[in-house]
C-alpha cells in the first residue's frame, strides 16, 4: 500500500503563515507538519457523527490565537489526545 505524504506547502502561497495554517485529520501517518495537526476521530459515513461539531468550538477559538502551533501542541501533543483537546 502506497503511503499519501500531507504536505501543507503545497497548498500554500507566499502571502500566507504557515503559524496560521491548521488541517484535521484522522491520522498523523504521512503529515509532514505534526505541529499543525487538529485530530479528529474516524468518520465512518454516518449521519449521526457530530466530531466535526464537537470540534466547531475549538476551531474558533484556534481562530483567535496569533499561531496555531503552540496552542496545538499544548493541547494535543503533550497528551497525544485524539478526542478533546485538554482544557
Amino acid at each position: 500500500m502506497k503511503k499519501k505524504m500531507k504536505d501543507l506547502h503545497i497548498v500554500l502561497n507566499s502571502d500566507i503563515d504557515m503559524k496560521n495554517v491548521i488541517i484535521v485529520d484522522n491520522s498523523a501517518i504521512g503529515i509532514m507538519q505534526h505541529e499543525n495537526m487538529v485530530p479528529i476521530t474516524d468518520f465512518h459515513g454516518s449521519c449521526a457523527d457530530r466530531e466535526l461539531v464537537k470540534l466547531a468550538g475549538y476551531l474558533v477559538e484556534l481562530s483567535k490565537e496569533r499561531g496555531v502551533r503552540e496552542r496545538i501542541k499544548l493541547d494535543f501533543m503533550a497528551t497525544c489526545s485524539i478526542i478533546a483537546p485538554n482544557h
